[in-house]
């Protein structure tokens, strides 16, 4: 009688134990079958075929390859409609599962473990579903605690990155809040700039100090030569504009590209995207990808600021 013929049977009610039978169990429970049943012992007409039943049945059993196929096969074809049903749910949730990527399978996987183990156990006549197998709950428990592992250093790393990004762009935002209007000075120069993505069509504003950007439709207002007051910020001293005019008749032209300019939207990503990242620490996964994709935009407003 071969492995898979014995599925329509239950081997464990042939040698008298549970499924969750240790091997000792097991073989004390056959050595007791087997000295009842051999057919030295035992004239009956069907004592031989028993014998050769529990025989099978402890070959199966007794090994751990055999029994957890044995196992997989029995769960997943019970003989009731309801368990059949569950079989099928079960078949489909591997399936699943081995379509999801690593880390989503591993998780999904975790889940449904404890939402087997911890609800109470029902037979397959009241339409029990098929419970993981303890070799497969823990592979894939293992495999869920090596992922944690490996985000938990890399996470490390993003708090201190995220809180200092954080940090920078509060002090940032302050900055450019708190602005004052400086003394007047004189306009040395013009100097247009290469067309690129963040400086289309701009024309840099020469002081003596240091300058700013215009878009070019602004260099009639700002001719060489005409005194302008500055508005900069409190801590960095950038320019956020300039005041043009008299007393009365003052008009504000606002400071173009760069991070202080129309790129200080970026700032507030940035801050927005930290605060959320240190908020869900609780998900590491979630945190690497948001953290890793901060970072990457920090980088790009860093870049910003540098060519201003």
């Amino acid at each position: 009688m071969g492995e898979m013929g014995q599925q329509s049977e239950d081997l464990y009610a042939l040698l008298g134990v549970q499924p969750q039978a240790t091997v000792a169990e097991i073989k004390s429970a056959f050595r007791e079958l087997a000295l009842r049943l051999h057919p030295d012992n035992n004239d009956s007409p069907d004592a031989h075929a028993e014998f050769l039943a529990i025989h099978e049945a402890y070959r199966v059993l007794i090994n751990p390859v055999a029994r957890q196929r044995y196992d997989a096969a029995h769960r997943l074809k019970p003989s009731n409609p309801a368990g059949r049903m569950a079989g099928i749910e079960y078949s489909r949730e591997i399936t699943r599962q081995k379509r999801a990527s690593r880390y989503q399978r591993s998780q999904y996987s975790r889940r449904f473990y404890y939402r087997a183990s911890t609800a109470p156990p029902r037979t397959q006549e009241e339409g029990g579903g098929a419970p993981m197998s303890d070799s497969f709950a823990a592979s894939i428990i293992a495999e869920h605690a090596a992922a944690e592992a490996g985000y938990k250093w890399y996470n490390r790393f993003l708090d201190v990155v995220l809180g200092c990004l954080l940090a920078v762009c509060l002090l940032m935002i302050v900055d450019r809040l708190l602005t004052d209007r400086t003394a007047p000075e004189v306009i040395q120069g013009q100097v247009p700039q290469p067309w690129s993505l963040d400086m289309p069509g701009y024309v840099r504003i020469v002081l003596p100090e240091d300058g700013f950007m215009v878009h070019r439709s602004e260099t009639d207002r700002l001719a060489p030569g005409m005194r302008v007051s500055p508005q900069r910020t409190l801590i960095a001293r950038r320019i956020t504009g300039v005041w043009v005019g008299y007393s009365g008749s003052r008009t504000f032209i606002a400071a173009r590209g760069g991070i202080y300019g129309d790129f200080y939207f970026l700032v507030w990503i940035v801050a927005g995207l930290s605060l959320f990242a240190l908020c869900i620490r609780q998900y590491p996964e979630q945190q690497a990808y948001l953290g890793t994709a901060t970072i990457l935009v920090a980088l790009v407003a860093a870049g910003i600021l540098l060519r201003s």
